[in-house]
């Protein structure tokens, strides 16, 4: 499975330009203490200087290094995403793997529990909630999280209702093999590709959602940096210095698209199968 999914992206010369980009990225985050900069040190004399060998993107109002800025802007961002990755498709995978295999009542009542969730408009609840709590990247996670499972669940679910009358889970079930162990076993491993495409969409979505918070004052609060929050900031200096608005923009595009291009490759692979 593994292999087949990392053939699709390096037979696609797009998604495998994003999925380096991504790495490059990630990593920079992460060293992003590297930098001879501090993302939060103040230093008025500097403010608003503009992309120079000594700081590559300038420097914001309170004369912060924008690239130092921009590299742990990154890992709070990249942060929401991976994670919301993570836990979203985690949830609607074993949601939508229970629901398609067992069937029944248990399928009826997740299902509706799905269709209640997907009703609500997501965005409008984030926004209340995110009024409510304090913004912590732990709770914006836990937040986005829990309204992003509910596509990949019902794509699962799809998947599972033909899957289950496979000869190989007729056997497995004609053995005595718990529900679960065929779920996790025999299900699970045949809808890879399924999941690698939900997970990759649910990280892009995550970071705009993630963006779009912040860049309306309810994301992660100053002094910590997301590229969104970054965005907020740098509104009231559009016209004056516009730098500081395209710098993270063009990150929070290149990273959606980035994941976006994976996705598409690997559901492209998965169709050639």
């Amino acid at each position: 499975m593994i292999r087949s999914i990392w053939n699709s992206i390096k037979e696609d010369k797009i998604a495998l330009t994003s999925f380096i980009f991504l790495i490059v990225i990630s990593l920079s985050a992460i060293f992003a203490f590297l930098s001879p900069y501090k993302p939060n040190d103040i230093n008025l004399s500097n403010s608003f200087q503009s992309p120079s060998f000594t700081h590559w993107f300038g420097t914001d109002s309170l004369g912060r290094d924008y690239f130092t800025r921009i590299l742990f802007g990154g890992r709070a961002t990249l942060m929401v995403g991976f994670s919301v990755m993570i836990l979203s498709t985690a949830i609607g995978t074993m949601v939508g793997a229970v629901s398609g295999y067992i069937g029944g009542i248990v399928d009826n009542i997740l299902m509706r529990f799905l269709e209640i969730f997907m009703s609500i408009p997501t965005f409008f609840i984030l926004l209340i909630l995110s009024v409510i709590i304090k913004s912590s990247l732990t709770e914006i996670i836990v937040v986005i999280s829990v309204f992003s499972w509910m596509g990949t669940a019902r794509v699962i679910r799809g998947e599972v209702l033909t899957l289950r009358e496979i000869d190989y889970v007729k056997c497995a079930e004609s053995q005595g093999i718990s529900s679960s162990r065929i779920i996790v076993s025999h299900i699970i491993p045949n809808i890879g590709q399924i999941v690698v495409v939900s997970s990759t969409m649910n990280a892009a979505n995550a970071i705009l959602m993630e963006a779009m918070l912040s860049f309306l004052g309810l994301g992660l609060k100053p002094p910590t940096a997301s590229w969104g929050s970054m965005l907020n900031s740098a509104e009231q200096y559009m016209t004056t210095n516009p730098y500081l608005i395209i710098f993270p923009s063009i990150f929070i595009i290149l990273v959606v698209l980035s994941f976006n291009c994976i996705g598409r490759a690997v559901q492209k692979g998965f169709g050639k199968s």
